[in-house]
């Protein structure tokens, strides 16, 4: 537990720092909700009336909204471009509601992984499933398609 525990806030740490860079080099930008245009704001709330809790980060020209939804516990997040269209949606959900065939790839050939988080990606009209394995303190995201298929990283092709 002790391990797993020190590996965790390593990891922590090391995310935070990666943020943190990320903030620093102009790649991610926390703002306030009052900079973030009309458009923007206006599309969120017209796909997701019930948003709350909104932190908004800029990635390049897009704005990133992250969001409990108000019908359930799980996170979600919405890429929009500059005329307020929604790029990408990436929304939490319970690792066991992922496919019978991502469960099945992931049981067959990640075993000894643990499954921690799961979440559902839709991006150019295509859909994906994320599933992030943690094994001996290391963790990484999976990206699969519902027939179980897994894919490179959707935006770094990794």
């Amino acid at each position: 537990m002790k391990k797993l525990l020190n590996a965790g806030t390593v990891l922590g740490i090391i995310g935070l720092g990666a943020w943190l860079w990320g903030r620093e080099v102009g790649w991610v930008t926390t703002l306030d909700q009052a900079t973030i245009p009309v458009a923007i704001t206006g599309a969120l709330h017209r796909a997701y009336p019930n948003a709350a809790a909104v932190v908004w980060t800029k990635e390049g020209a897009e704005y990133e909204a992250e969001f409990a939804d108000g019908q359930t516990r799980w996170k979600t997040w919405i890429m929009l471009n500059p005329a307020g269209q929604i790029t990408e949606t990436e929304r939490q959900i319970p690792p066991a509601q992922l496919p019978g065939p991502v469960r099945q790839r992931l049981a067959t050939h990640h075993a000894g992984y643990q499954l921690s988080e799961a979440a559902v990606l839709v991006r150019g009209g295509d859909t994906l499933y994320e599933a992030e394995l943690a094994r001996a303190g290391r963790a990484h995201d999976l990206y699969l398609r519902a027939d179980g298929t897994e894919v490179l990283h959707p935006e770094t092709g990794d």
